[in-house]
């Protein structure tokens, strides 16, 4: 049990304040709705397509429509997940732009109840914008409840 709580207090307490450290000169509060579907699931993997709208609270017309599909390999406690995402970012005060995020993970669920999880997901993904032509590299902590 203490092997599972040095875990869980790394994941929850340092992987976030060391990502914080990489974050830009503010923070953004912003909610996300995602509709996910398991084309597989089983003992060893797990096959994903999910579709996603974000809006960001501090930018007012900020909005962005995405789809995602991954693979994970399940290993005992953690996943290895890969897969791509691809979303179209809107605004009238920006250019509007299209990017692609191939990306690669580790992810771990804990069951909080029947009909509760907590997933827990530590990722870098390469950004292409294909409207700006640039790409840059990130690291992300993703953490969510659902209702398996």
């Amino acid at each position: 049990m203490k092997k599972y709580s040095t875990l869980l207090f790394f994941m929850l307490v340092i992987n976030p304040l060391a990502l914080l450290a990489q974050e830009e000169e503010k923070d953004e509060l912003f909610h996300e709705i995602e509709v996910a579907h398991s084309y597989i699931n089983n003992e060893k993997w797990r096959g994903v397509v999910a579709a996603n709208w974000k809006h960001i609270y501090d930018e007012n017309g900020w909005r962005r429509w995405g789809g995602d599909a991954y693979i994970s390999r399940k290993l005992k406690i953690f996943s290895f997940e890969a897969g791509v995402t691809a979303s179209y970012t809107f605004d009238k005060d920006i250019v509007n732009y299209f990017e692609a995020r191939p990306w690669i993970g580790l992810r771990t669920d804990f069951e909080l109840g029947d009909r509760l999880a907590l997933m827990q997901k530590f990722k870098t993904e390469s950004r292409h914008f294909f409207m700006k032509m640039s790409m840059q590299t990130n690291t992300a902590f993703e953490a969510g409840f659902y209702y398996p």
